[in-house]
């Protein structure tokens, strides 16, 4: 079912709407990552020089009432796609980023965005209905409605399964896998806060579902590198090295069961172990030839894998790596001197208002 909604394409149904298949396209990606975009967003998604490409986006798209023009002085512009209509075509009619958004929160939705055109082509999940379908399928075992997110918002709604934290930030899947093989690649966007509380409080309300994962890494999105000493910081204590679970599955858990299941076909004799399972059952016994693999097997023949490696890590079960990545890009100059005033124009009289933060940001 993942493999179905990540493959969903309604590029030609915005086409339908008037819209160029390129215009069609970056529409689908903002929506899908930000809901807000900036001109130059626009020429980086399309590898061109400023000229009048983005003028055409701006005029077509207000004139059929998609998005909002804000204007933040400085003759700096930025845009809200807004319109119920092309989220649903998107499949996420009641998405978050159709709403407006403070200053703090339009910064960081810019980041996502140009954090996403950085990594063009690869998959990403961003609606907490894309991520609750992926963990539902793969990790069966967590609870689907916590594990929707993988950041802390600024509320918290509560369901009968416990808190359900709103979508922010995306993850990814990596390149050339398979769904159930991917090593899942959470970030972490750092706006430009003075204090890494916030940060804090993501890794706290993460942790108690990353734990039940391998491995994973997070990515440390920033415009400066100030914070990332005490990010690390931060990171090892709740999430220690972990050096047992390295030692025992270099390959992780998936890889480790796949050898055990070559190696039972071959000590069967049967007929189904092809020359995959050969690859895999010469490349296991580089790897997987301590005495506790032994053990590993005969629990996971007996059904007690995960019970067998909890006993053995105790609570290092996770192999967990933090890693930094600057982004290099300017942003309008947020706060208290400019209110993110709607643009007016004959084909947008009556736009709503627009709220602002009066945030510190860069």
């Amino acid at each position: 079912m993942t493999e179905t909604l990540l493959n969903t394409n309604p590029i030609p149904d915005l086409v339908q709407l008037g819209y160029t298949a390129r215009e069609a396209a970056f529409l689908y990606l903002v929506g899908r990552a930000s809901g807000f975009f900036l001109g130059r967003q626009y020429l980086r998604f399309l590898e061109r020089k400023p000229g009048a490409l983005v003028q055409q986006l701006i005029r077509k798209a207000m004139a059929r009432r998609h998005i909002e023009t804000l204007d933040y002085g400085q003759r700096r512009h930025l845009y809200h796609l807004k319109s119920r209509t092309l989220y649903r075509l998107l499949g996420d009619e009641d998405s978050q980023n159709r709403h407006a958004k403070g200053d703090q929160e339009i910064k960081t939705k810019l980041m996502i965005l140009d954090y996403v055109l950085e990594r063009r082509g690869e998959r990403f999940l961003c609606s907490p209905q894309e991520k609750g379908q992926y963990f539902r399928e793969f990790y069966p075992t967590l609870n689907p409605a916590q594990m929707a997110v993988a950041s802390p918002p600024p509320e918290l709604t509560s369901t009968t399964n416990g808190p359900l934290m709103r979508d922010r930030f995306p993850f990814f899947l990596g390149e050339g896998q398979t769904l159930q093989e991917v090593t899942p690649e959470f970030t972490y966007i750092d706006h430009g806060t003075r204090t890494l509380e916030h940060f804090r409080r993501h890794l706290r309300s993460s942790s108690p579902h990353w734990s039940r994962l391998a491995r994973f890494q997070l990515v440390y999105v920033a415009l400066s590198p100030a914070n990332f000493r005490a990010a690390q910081h931060a990171f090892q204590q709740e999430f220690p090295a972990g050096e047992v679970i390295a030692k025992l599955m270099p390959g992780g858990k998936k890889h480790l069961i796949r050898y055990f299941e070559a190696r039972e076909l071959w000590d069967q004799n049967d007929p189904r172990f092809t020359p995959l399972e050969l690859a895999i059952l010469k490349e296991g016994e580089q790897l997987y030839w301590l005495l506790e693999h032994d053990i590993l097997r005969k629990a996971w023949r007996r059904g007690g894998l995960d019970e067998e490696l909890s006993r053995m890590c105790g609570e290092t079960r996770t192999t967990a790596t933090l890693v930094f990545h600057l982004l290099r890009e300017t942003y309008p100059i947020f706060g208290y001197r400019y209110h993110g005033k709607a643009h007016r124009n004959e084909a947008d009289p009556r736009l709503g208002r627009f709220s602002a933060s009066g945030s510190m940001l860069s």
